[in-house]
């Protein structure tokens, strides 16, 4: 019977499109400079995004990913989280002059 429930499984994940993974920075700074890398794609920078920036990203089981974020201030705060199908799975925060912040892994 398990047999049987794992072929199903197996079908109902080929047939249907990838999850999502969303990234949402928060922070006290004014702006901040972001990277981030998602499976096997080059990473992108984006300087002075404001606290409040989110982005989605389509991904499957393996795939990694990586965010960083740096405040462009001093005594500042910066939070990253990351979401996967609209639940928490990573979140990092740090405070300080310049903080980084970073959150990456491997989905499975």
């Amino acid at each position: 019977m398990a047999n049987i429930f794992n072929f199903f499984v197996s079908l109902f994940k080929k047939k249907f499109p990838p999850e999502t993974i969303k990234v949402e920075l928060k922070g006290t700074a004014a702006t901040f400079n972001i990277t981030y890398k998602i499976k096997n794609k080059k990473p992108i920078q984006n300087p002075e995004v404001k606290s409040g920036w989110t982005n989605s990203f389509k991904v499957k089981t393996g795939d990694y990913y990586y965010f960083s974020a740096q405040a462009n201030s001093r005594n500042a705060t910066v939070q990253l989280t990351t979401f996967y199908n609209g639940e928490v799975i990573k979140e990092n925060s740090k405070t300080g002059d310049y903080p980084l912040t970073t959150v990456s892994s491997t989905l499975e």
